[in-house]
């Protein structure tokens, strides 16, 4: 009998790790990442138009993107401001980009993802200067001027920005 109860208990801890674990992947998976390729490009850039915004572009493999992601995440309202976020990773890791957006409350913005069969050519129709280093971002204006940036990004400065009428 004490066996039995035993397995039973053990049942249970299982069913109940799977049950938590399938809750923390529900809201992952519901993180709407559009695919960016050469065709979507215009898509991307007149996403905000007549706004100012800002596109950042970074990936799972660089540390300070990572960093400046989460700092983005603690932002309040961050889901309300103009910014799109674009993955450079490959599309096959879609589940770790979804979770890490989720985990830092980034699910909410316009979210990308590099999916284009040629990246060099996909990067080089987004900016000839830009040699694939990360993270890089654009701060558009409202006449659609832009202006780049490799390296992280004063977060609080561009938040002020994003927010000046």
């Amino acid at each position: 009998m004490r066996r039995v109860l035993c397995l039973l208990g053990l049942l249970l801890l299982g069913l109940m790790a799977l049950a938590t674990s399938a809750q923390a992947a529900t809201p992952a998976a519901s993180v709407t990442l559009q695919p960016l390729t050469l065709d979507s490009l215009p898509t991307l850039q007149g996403r905000f138009a007549g706004e100012r915004h800002a596109v950042i572009y970074w990936s799972l493999t660089c540390v300070p993107c990572r960093d400046e992601l989460a700092e983005l995440g603690k932002v309040g309202g961050v889901d309300k401001l103009p910014i799109s976020l674009v993955n450079t990773d490959a599309p096959s890791q879609i589940k770790e980009v979804r979770a890490f957006l989720t985990r830092h409350h980034l699910a909410e913005l316009d979210n990308w993802l590099f999916a284009d069969a040629i990246p060099e050519r996909l990067r080089q129709a987004i900016d000839d200067d830009w040699y694939g280093e990360l993270p890089r971002s654009y701060a558009v204006d409202r006449q659609g001027r832009r202006s780049s940036h490799s390296g992280k990004t004063d977060i609080a400065r561009l938040v002020s920005w994003l927010n000046a009428k």
